[in-house]
């Protein structure tokens, strides 16, 4: 691609289409909300009229892809990548040797080896436990992730804000009748890019996940998983049952417990996913999707639903939008930060604008940017050995769509609670986390 070359693994799918001097290039598996396309040669082509067009355009036609993938477009002066919408096909990006990878590991290799960073040691880790490195870090020096909602360089290796459609103020049914009529266009892609595994648990995204599935149901498997090594094997227990009534309620044909009774400590499987992520998210997990997922080619989640509610305002309180606060957001207030990470979270606050984004609350966007595109991530880059990842959610404009309504409304799920009474009212006969749930007036 003009001075660069793109070395991929050959089950991450690539797309091209190149024109008068511009160039798109697509890593991954997408669909078009707006076109209810997902041939991606036409999708490709679609975003190649509207780059050739204007920058501008071509950043709106980005808005309804949902999927998880890459894009890289140039004009011959400068090229650019950014990621989906929540960025979980993850970059990682080095300045100083210009090269970009998928894993931060994966570019420590390729340059022979990189310094850890601060973020990478076990005092960091000790004296923070945070669920990532703060803002832009990662755990080797030099080396950056790409958030999501920025694009990089490859000219200058420097980052900019895409710029997000603002919020409009819409009445709950708007929201839900919107939000469910984007979801359900997703359903007929995952099922002819599947075989499809819907991963399940008794709380309120699955449902949310379910009602826009509806009456495809049977064209899915659905799956829980229980950590029976886990501290907290109680509330494990409470939600492994929890879900078996709800698939035996909503008649899931195909639907199992994959019991996972020990944490993987080592061997070559542990070797392999230590490598994907340094963070150890779910290791376990991830090696029983090997074992278990032989036929299925996708993972349908859950997650990325909550940027839709006020989770860090609700969890966190509210206050204004500083460093400090969301370093403390970070260690999620497990007793203090060390002064790197509030050095780095207000480098991240500078650089990419966070605070100067017209119609969205800083905090917001710091749970879409860092919860997801730090963490979650993560989580994805474990069972890529086994799966890929989908979430109904992972698109700019199914978030926006989410961000759509007033404060206190967002705070009670009230969208989501009125997507279910429109599209499968009968989820809440059974109980969300132990609790029975009604409709709101």
């Amino acid at each position: 691609m003009g001075d660069w070359t793109i070395n991929r693994h050959p089950l991450l799918e690539i797309t091209s289409y190149s024109d008068a001097g511009t160039t798109i290039v697509i890593l991954g598996k997408f669909m078009h909300l707006v076109l209810n396309d997902w041939d991606p040669v036409r999708v490709a082509a679609h975003l190649h009229l509207a780059r050739s067009r204007s920058r501008r355009e071509f950043i709106q036609a980005l808005e309804p892809m949902v999927g998880r993938f890459i894009v890289i477009d140039t004009d011959g002066k400068d090229t650019w990548i950014q990621g989906d919408a929540s960025g979980t096909l993850s970059a990682y990006y080095s300045k100083e040797h210009q090269v970009v990878a998928s894993h931060q590991n994966l570019l420590s290799e390729t340059l022979g080896n990189l310094p850890l960073s601060v973020f990478g040691s076990k005092e960091w880790k000790l004296n923070n436990r945070a669920f990532a490195p703060p803002g832009l870090e990662t755990i080797y020096r030099g080396a950056r992730i790409l958030t999501p909602n920025t694009e990089l360089s490859l000219r200058t290796f420097e980052i900019r804000r895409i710029p997000l459609a603002p919020p409009e103020t819409l009445r709950t049914d708007e929201v839900a009748e919107q939000l469910l009529h984007y979801m359900r266009l997703q359903v007929p892609y995952l099922v002819d890019v599947g075989p499809t595994v819907v991963s399940l648990t008794a709380g309120q995204d699955t449902r949310t996940t379910l009602a826009a599935i509806g009456a495809r149901k049977n064209d899915f498997q659905y799956f829980t998983y229980a950590l029976n090594y886990s501290t907290r094997l109680k509330y494990v227990i409470e939600d492994v049952q929890g879900t078996k009534k709800l698939a035996d309620y909503a008649k899931l044909q195909e639907y199992s417990v994959l019991n996972i009774n020990e944490p993987l400590k080592d061997g070559l499987l542990f070797d392999v996913l230590k490598r994907s992520s340094p963070f150890n998210s779910g290791r376990g997990v991830a090696a029983e999707y090997f074992r278990s997922f032989s036929r299925a080619k996708v993972h349908l989640r859950s997650s990325i639903a909550e940027v839709g509610v006020l989770y860090y305002r609700a969890k966190f309180g509210d206050k204004p939008s500083t460093a400090e606060y969301f370093s403390d957001i970070l260690t999620q207030n497990r007793g203090g930060y060390t002064q790197e990470t509030l050095l780095a979270t207000q480098q991240y606050m500078e650089e990419t604008g966070i605070l100067e984004v017209d119609g969205y609350d800083p905090i917001d966007l710091y749970f879409w940017e860092i919860r997801n595109g730090s963490w979650l991530s993560n989580i994805n880059a474990e069972s890529d050995i086994a799966i890929d990842t989908h979430s109904l959610f992972n698109s700019r404009l199914i978030l926006r769509l989410s961000l759509s309504q007033k404060a206190e409304d967002r705070l009670s799920m009230k969208h989501y609670h009125r997507l279910i009474q429109i599209a499968w009212p009968e989820l809440y006969d059974v109980p969300v986390n132990g609790k029975m749930q009604s409709f709101p007036a």
